[in-house]
């Protein structure tokens, strides 16, 4: 049985134009540790049982769609660059 993929649109984001950061957080409230799993990815995860718990993604601008929807197929990037860079 295939899970669908976690739409992005329902986590918080919070980007920083000037710095082409996306951070997008889906349980900002649980602690976390950071780990660049992809060059310019750094996946949040929690501590007590390594959930992802969130996301940052560096020259987001730059990220190709596909790109990201290939290196973690277990969320929905599509149409994120259109919401966020405006």
């Amino acid at each position: 049985m295939t899970r669908a993929p976690k739409i992005i649109n329902n986590a918080l984001t919070k980007y920083d134009k000037s710095h082409d950061v996306l951070h997008i957080f889906f349980f900002p409230e649980l602690l976390s540790v950071d780990d660049e799993e992809f060059p310019g990815i750094v996946i949040r995860r929690a501590v007590r049982d390594d959930r992802i718990t969130g996301i940052t993604i560096l020259d987001f601008s730059r990220k190709d769609e596909d790109l990201l929807n290939n290196l973690l197929p277990e969320f929905d990037f599509s149409g994120l660059h259109k919401q966020i860079i405006q």
